[in-house]
């Protein structure tokens, strides 16, 4: 019933996936974008996580959403880890974590954690 319920929180976002990396000459690797596709699902903001690694310390928002695996093969779409990318009111999120509670009896959710990217020119 968790996901009846949900259902009046969907919101219209477009996710592409990236392509695999393919290095050319010279060492710059070119990556392109896929189509991209619209889809249903919920949106959540899921607080900030700070990262200290090596390259230096920061905190990033991060942003959950819910989606129906039947969404997603209605539309012939696939989430990947790493290489999906969502447009949500004007913003630009890349999947970092994916959670696939399918093999559950009754549920038919998929879970995604994704991070904000901020464009810098």
């Amino acid at each position: 019933m968790m996901w009846v319920t949900l259902r009046k929180y969907e919101v219209q976002a477009t996710f592409w996936n990236e392509s695999e990396a393919t290095r050319e000459t010279g060492g710059i690797v070119d990556r392109d974008d896929g189509e991209a596709v619209t889809l249903l699902t919920t949106f959540m903001h899921a607080g900030k996580e700070f990262v200290d690694e090596p390259e230096g310390r920061y905190k990033r928002d991060m942003y959950s959403f819910q989606i129906s695996k039947k969404e997603l093969f209605d539309n012939s779409f696939t989430i990947i880890e790493g290489r999906t990318y969502i447009t949500y009111n004007d913003e630009n999120y890349r999947v970092v974590r994916l959670h696939d509670y399918t093999a559950y009896a009754f549920v038919q959710l998929i879970e995604c954690l994704c991070v904000k990217i901020i464009d810098v020119d």
